[in-house]
């Protein structure tokens, strides 16, 4: 088990919290698609990126179950359908028929409800969702199914998973992603399993805002640079990178003698050089976190010349937190969400 430690924060001993009393949930697949567009509201030059990660699922909509991909989002709450603009539709692939469900039920010029399926096990029999005519947009999404608190719907709608949690036993979720990004699962109505994580020492934060699934950052150490002072973090399941403060990630590159690289919109470090990168170790309310560069370095996807990208990103302010906790922060810890306490729980990944 990785070694935590922050000795500059004097971290406080962390008490363990068993979980072995508790209800294991139930386990769908997620993936990561990888799409070279940006996500939604960061196609502005400071988010170039050569590529963006994603994870996303399969959701079934009607009583026919017409199936599509969808961009799962802890940053979101509403659950969007993308409607056929005509009858039949030229590529049922691509929009949701609602002559074609006998389920369906318009309740407004803007909201429709209909049976909704997520896996094998979540049924909700009236969801209601926005009407779009988008069509699937230029990442391969049908649409994007929210997570979050329901501040954040648009339409006041109660989000999908919510309706689906009042069928088990907890109010909670849990997201595992193995280290090398090829097994990737939701537990959902319960916490996850000692098998991937070590649940037996789960460590957990109250959320400091009931929209995004925010909690306070304390400071950080990268090799020989530190910082202090309470900022706040946003899990992000649509960023395949740590968004971290730009005075600081700057200073952290120039400390490792990294380069920006224009032309790929991403920080570059030489493949073979980059395990020789310090670990970006993370005060959380006394607790510490420790992301290798084996996480926030993309080392499977070599660009030419053998340069690797560095998956830490200036934030610019996402969400209107100072960090975004994407990809590599979850493929480095499990992370669990709690509605009920109002809180969200790491764990070390030890798969």
């Amino acid at each position: 088990m990785r070694l935590l430690w922050l000795s500059f924060f004097c971290l406080l001993c962390v008490s363990a919290i068993p979980l072995a009393e508790e209800k294991k949930g139930k386990l769908v697949r997620l993936k990561v698609t990888r799409s070279t567009s940006p996500p939604r509201g960061r196609d502005a030059t400071p988010y170039k990126h050569p590529w963006y990660e994603y994870l996303s699922a399969d959701i079934a909509i009607g009583s026919n179950l017409q199936s599509f991909l969808y961009d799962f989002s802890t940053t979101s709450a509403d659950l969007t359908v993308n409607f056929c603009t005509e009858h039949p539709p030229a590529d049922p692939a691509t929009c949701f028929e609602p002559l074609n469900s006998t389920s369906y039920r318009s309740e407004s010029d803007s909201i429709g409800s209909d049976f909704v399926s997520f896996g094998e096990y979540w049924n909700v029999s009236r969801q209601q969702f926005p009407k779009s005519h988008k069509g699937v947009n230029e990442r391969g999404f049908f649409g994007v199914v929210g997570a979050g608190w329901p501040s954040l719907s648009a339409y006041g709608i109660t989000p999908f998973w919510m309706n689906a949690l009042k069928m088990e036993a907890q109010n909670m979720f849990g997201i595992f992603m193995s280290h090398d990004g090829t097994k990737n699962f939701l537990r959902f109505g319960g916490p996850l399993l000692p098998s991937e994580c070590d649940v037996d020492n789960i460590r957990w934060h109250s959320l400091s805002s009931l929209s995004y699934w925010q909690f306070p950052v304390d400071g950080l150490l990268y090799g020989a640079f530190s910082a202090k002072g309470r900022q706040q973090a946003v899990m992000d399941t649509g960023s395949g990178w740590i968004g971290v403060p730009g005075r600081y990630l700057k200073r952290m590159m120039k400390s490792q003698n990294v380069s920006y690289s224009d032309s790929e919109g991403a920080y570059l470090v030489g493949c073979d050089d980059a395990p020789y990168l310090p670990p970006l170790d993370l005060a959380i309310e006394g607790k510490g976190y420790q992301i290798l560069p084996m996480e926030y370095v993309d080392l499977r996807n070599p660009l030419p010349g053998n340069m690797c990208v560095v998956n830490l990103k200036d934030s610019r302010g996402a969400f209107g937190a100072d960090w975004t906790f994407g990809i590599p922060f979850m493929q480095s810890y499990c992370t669990s969400y709690d509605y009920d306490n109002k809180r969200i729980g790491f764990a070390d990944n030890l798969f």
